[in-house]
């Protein structure tokens, strides 16, 4: 099944990505001139330093838990407001195949290596293997969708885990369990993508919802009809489903709610704005969150961790506790997707088989 991911960059580079990839696979990366496919580089942002420093460490951490971060948003690759900031870390491999762009710098690595290294920055190490398989999914669509979407100016943007990070998140006695767990996933999943009407779907993931995900057309304002609301019950049981954090005196008020209880709007002062930019900015866990005044302050209830949108991801992680697959994981999220081979795609395979959702 490896082979077929392998297939499928040989596909984009001819059809999507001809010049950029031509140049990457014959002269520019200095490893000689006839570069098998096992040996794929892809260009990556990376932070100017090099060493994704205060970015990632704490992300996925924790064992069966909300994750240890108060800001992770799963967004799968896409922001999902544009208040959003994206943070890339990453390590260079070869110091003549890197460029700047801007104040941030683009090195080249691996496919399987980088899918993997963002991958172990998204979830626990500790979770199910078929709950990683599912990320592994979501993982490589969001790969799949920025290329379809940059075509030669492909630069994958999301940030992930250094060696040196998974070793100091994971620890030393647990790094190799861990890594080869998501290896595994990354391999037995290998060239499959999450789709809707032949291409690769927009599939975002939180780490844990207020109790059910989102209508993507409520908030985003596009229509994806396989992002409705689902209930998460599992996730009101987890320990970071309630947080609370205090701010100096300000006058705010939610004036917007979507039907899953996430903050549309927020007024602050005369200012009106949107629920993910109210979290971005005073650093919430979720944009599920209730406003009170409380002893001149004001107080800030969260429920969850993330935007809420497409999988949780501790639901997941319960739902392979539970031996499901995960197919059925992927299709109880993102309903009337398929899960096809990016070759398939492109050749214009394919059919109705694969579909994840009712």
């Amino acid at each position: 099944m490896h082979r077929y991911l392998k297939k499928a960059v040989c596909y984009l580079a001819i059809l999507i990505c001809v010049p950029y990839f031509v140049t990457v696979f014959l002269n520019g990366s200095g490893r000689g001139g006839s570069v098998e496919v096992d040996e794929t580089y892809v260009r990556v942002e990376s932070s100017e330093s090099g060493d994704g420093s205060g970015n990632g460490a704490d992300i996925a951490d924790g064992e069966e838990n909300g994750g240890g971060s108060k800001n992770r948003d799963g967004s799968g690759g896409r922001d999902v407001d544009d208040d959003s900031v994206k943070n890339s870390g990453s390590k260079e491999r070869n110091g003549n195949n890197s460029n700047l762009r801007g104040s941030k710098k683009i090195i080249e690595m691996p496919l399987e290596d980088y899918g993997i290294s963002v991958m172990a920055k998204e979830m626990p190490g500790s979770y199910k293997k078929e709950a990683w398989k599912a990320q592994a999914v979501l993982v490589r669509t969001s790969i799949c969708e920025k290329m379809n979407q940059d075509g030669s100016d492909t630069v994958l943007e999301q940030s992930y885990l250094t060696d040196a990070q998974k070793k100091q998140l994971w620890g030393s006695n647990k790094y190799y369990s861990y890594y080869n767990k998501l290896k595994k996933a990354w391999e037995e999943t290998d060239g499959e993508i999450l789709t809707w009407k032949g291409k690769p779907a927009y599939a975002p993931f939180c780490r844990l919802t207020n109790g059910s995900t989102r209508d993507a057309k409520e908030s985003l304002g596009e229509e994806y009809p396989y992002l409705k609301k689902v209930t998460c019950p599992k996730d009101l049981e987890n320990e970071w489903q309630i947080q609370t954090t205090m701010e100096k005196k300000l006058d705010a008020k939610v004036t917007a709610l979507d039907s899953a209880g996430y903050v549309k709007k927020v007024r602050v002062g005369e200012e009106i704005m949107s629920g993910e930019a109210f979290r971005e900015k005073y650093h919430l866990a979720s944009s599920s969150f209730i406003l009170q005044k409380y002893a001149g302050k004001l107080r800030i209830i969260t429920c969850g961790v993330g935007h809420g949108y497409g999988m949780s991801q501790y639901t997941a992680n319960e739902m392979a506790k539970k031996g499901k697959t995960y197919k059925e994981i992927l299709g109880y999220f993102y309903k009337k997707t398929k899960i096809r081979e990016v070759a398939e795609i492109v050749q214009g395979e394919g059919g109705s088989k694969n579909q994840v959702g009712k």
